[in-house]
């Protein structure tokens, strides 16, 4: 299932607040069906390395602020963290943490030219049902 209206700042695992209504529809989806368990697969536009805005335990995953952490990572780590926002999501409104397990995938899984108009298409989170 690609999340296509997920959306994240640029260079953060910080979610854009129109983000939550799909979100809500994947936790809709999770609490409806208690024996699915799934992973996400967080990617990212190219594989070079950049700074990484991202959130700190208990801080707003929508919002970001001055308090948020900057630090050089590679693309790999970013598409992790990225993933990582989702299951917080999930964990935050009662999913339990066993059911959902995370990978970052990086720049390695493209769809669309990391030069061209529609390369921003590539910073996106899929959730991957492994069990139902």
């Amino acid at each position: 299932i690609e999340m296509e209206e997920v959306k994240f700042y640029t260079n953060s695992n910080l979610m854009t607040p129109e983000s939550e209504r799909e979100l809500k529809e994947l936790l809709a989806m999770m609490n409806e069906n208690p024996d699915y368990k799934i992973r996400i697969h967080g990617h990212t536009n190219g594989t070079q390395g950049r700074d990484i805005v991202s959130w700190e335990e208990g801080q707003d995953l929508f919002h970001p602020d001055a308090s948020n952490k900057k630090h050089a990572g590679s693309a790999k780590e970013l598409s992790s963290l990225r993933a990582e926002s989702v299951k917080r999501y999930l964990t935050d409104n009662g999913v339990a943490e066993n059911r959902i397990s995370t990978k970052g995938e990086g720049g390695v899984q493209m769809i669309y030219d990391p030069r061209g108009t529609m390369a921003a298409l590539n910073d996106r989170v899929e959730i991957e049902v492994t069990k139902h």
